[in-house]
């Protein structure tokens, strides 16, 4: 068990699976009491029994970024239950696929809703209490796709892109207010998780065959693999910590190089 953030509460949306729950997971490895925030109650109390296992404080709540009183209800509990919040990780996101012609309005609604509205309510709730708290750190985690567009994404690609400016908004306002919270966004590419449907499950055949997500990656990531959800996590410890205390409103690409060389500079 490490020490970085002894002390320290962080709440992380979307904790249940993926992504979400190696930050958890991170977080509490490194001393800090952590909320699992996620719809999904059976995965989220998996993660809290693995995390208290392993010698980690943590506890599961609940959560749909969506409804605006969930959020409400989230951060209360959060401050009881552990007496302030330092750290709030807004990765609770989705994508549903379409050509923007053929995507049902509804689609589109549930993608901003839960990826960009999510966002605007956690840090709507929870800045005021990590202010109380002395101050800390609110990471946005967005996509590549809010550089970048990606075909069949419409939706998605609007409200990450969405999210890095509400990322920055959000960061100018609270510098302005001299509350010492930073906000700033991380930028997964091809991450091998769930999220990425069939794409993420391993071939069949030898222990450590390279999994279908990374033969995908090597045709649009110059590093010709596929991310980890620790490298997310990594990422989105060190702009949580003092670390990185001079950076706010930033936004860190963490994709293998994909936004900076189109699919076929990647196969040279």
């Amino acid at each position: 068990m490490g020490s970085r953030f002894a002390g320290k509460v962080a709440v992380v949306t979307g904790a249940a699976s993926g992504i979400g729950t190696v930050v958890a997971e991170q977080f509490a490895a490194e001393g800090a009491s952590v909320v699992l925030a996620d719809i999904d109650d059976v995965k989220g109390e998996e993660a809290v029994n693995s995390i208290r296992s392993a010698g980690g404080n943590a506890i599961f709540l609940h959560h749909d970024v969506m409804i605006e009183d969930s959020w409400i209800a989230t951060i209360a509990a959060a401050k009881s239950e552990f007496g302030g919040i330092n750290v709030l990780v807004n990765n609770a996101g989705g994508n549903r696929p379409n050509r923007l012609v053929d995507m049902s309005f509804e689609d589109w609604k549930f993608q901003i809703g839960l990826n960009l509205d999510g966002a605007f309510l956690g840090m709507k709730y929870a800045t005021p209490v990590i202010t109380e708290s002395g101050g800390g750190s609110v990471v946005n985690v967005s996509s590549e796709a809010g550089m970048n567009p990606w075909v069949n994404s419409s939706a998605y690609c609007a409200s990450k892109s969405g999210l890095k400016m509400l990322t920055k908004v959000a960061a100018l306002e609270n510098a302005y207010d001299k509350n010492n919270v930073r906000v700033n966004s991380v930028h997964p590419g091809i991450i091998e998780t769930p999220a990425w449907g069939p794409l993420s499950l391993m071939t069949e055949g030898e222990e450590g065959q390279e999994s279908d997500v990374d033969k995908f990656a090597k045709f649009v990531t110059p590093l010709k693999h596929a991310g980890k959800p620790i490298d997310i996590a990594n990422a989105v410890l060190f702009l949580a910590h003092d670390d990185s205390r001079y950076i706010t409103g930033s936004e860190l690409l963490v994709d293998g190089g994909s936004a900076i060389a189109p699919p076929d500079a990647a196969n040279h």
